[in-house]
């Protein structure tokens, strides 16, 4: 029986010695792929990340790392270690480390595929956290109008999509169309699912395997996360084209809310204010304890108990990080295609 000879799983990080170690062990644990090989491909890390996975190398040889040695981004970091690793594989596993995974995620993920005939299969993707300001943020990005009404957010069930979360690609796929682009710093997964949908790749939306998304821990991280992203997306219109939808024009259609957000001081805005304001209304810092790993827990706990004020910071969070994409992805277009 084959127990995963043929999968490859890369988990791209930088700076993820809080998460690393959980993340290995989630995919170490995959009773259907104890011959995977896991691949961390360490974008330059300035933490610990490095030294951890290498220890738990050391004790079991289906763990390595490959350090790109400066920081070349996510997309390089992933081929590289197709490049490295791939020979002889014929499924790559796409692993984040700032998330939470189902048991047997790996191996699932490969059963699907074959089940369907899919040359890719993505999975769906809840927001969740720990923190005031995170399930504040959480709250707002599981939302409909957080999400934009992306089949992969929402998990209204199974099917075929053009994209979702990256989570598996027949790695022969995967090299025929050249990998991740890496000029792109954010968006690539929707540029890839493109560029496969062309040649006649099929992409399952796979709802019973939803992962639990970590967002960052501060306001300006999370500005930073979806100003980069406005950009990527920016790069895939001007590549591909197409018809607009229209959950990818959300952030523009709340322009007028942008500049009334702007009469607020931006000293009100800090992270501070946004986690005071959410623990005011929750009476404790995390106010509906542990999440579990299946992304369940929106529906069942937080959205009939989230508080007005925590919905409030968080919706304020995602305006301004709404905000930056949809300037991002404007001016990024016009500059794209040369008319700016």
């Amino acid at each position: 029986m084959n127990q995963g000879r043929d999968v490859l799983i890369v988990i791209p990080a930088r700076d993820e010695q809080a998460h690393i170690a959980d993340v290995i062990a989630a995919m170490r644990s995959d009773v259907g792929c104890q011959e995977a090989l896991i691949v961390v491909a360490d974008d330059d890390s300035q933490d610990d990340t490095v030294a951890i996975v290498t220890r738990i190398g050391q004790a079991d040889p289906r763990v390595r790392v490959l350090e790109t040695g400066r920081k070349l981004g996510v997309c390089a970091a992933i081929n590289r270690a197709v490049e490295a690793f791939g020979a002889g594989r014929n499924w790559l596993v796409r692993v984040d480390a700032h998330a939470d995974y189902p048991p047997n995620y790996a191996s699932r993920l490969v059963a699907k595929a074959q089940e369907m005939d899919a040359s890719c299969v993505v999975t769906p993707m809840v927001t969740c956290g720990e923190t005031c300001f995170e399930v504040a943020v959480a709250a707002a990005s599981n939302s409909v109008l957080g999400t934009g009404g992306a089949a992969h957010r929402l998990a209204r069930g199974a099917g075929w999509v053009d994209h979702g979360h990256h989570a598996l690609m027949r790695l022969d796929v995967f090299m025929a169309v050249g990998g991740y682009d890496a000029s792109f710093i954010a968006n690539e997964d929707a540029d890839l699912d493109a560029r496969i949908s062309k040649i006649g790749g099929r992409i399952w939306l796979a709802d019973d395997l939803s992962l639990d998304y970590f967002p960052r821990r501060s306001t300006p991280a999370l500005f930073r996360q979806y100003f980069r992203y406005g950009q990527g997306r920016a790069m895939t219109v001007a590549r591909h084209g197409g018809r607009r939808k229209l959950r990818q024009m959300l952030p523009l259609l709340i322009a007028p809310m942008v500049g009334l957000a702007a009469l607020i001081p931006t000293a009100l805005m800090t992270d501070r204010f946004l986690e005071r304001q959410s623990m005011c209304f929750t009476q404790r810092p995390s106010p509906f304890g542990p999440v579990n790993s299946q992304g369940a827990w929106y529906n069942s706990a937080v959205r009939p108990r989230v508080p007005a004020g925590a919905w409030l910071c968080g919706a304020l969070s995602r305006l301004r990080h709404h905000s930056a994409a949809a300037e991002r992805t404007l001016f990024g277009r016009l500059r794209a295609t040369r008319r700016w």
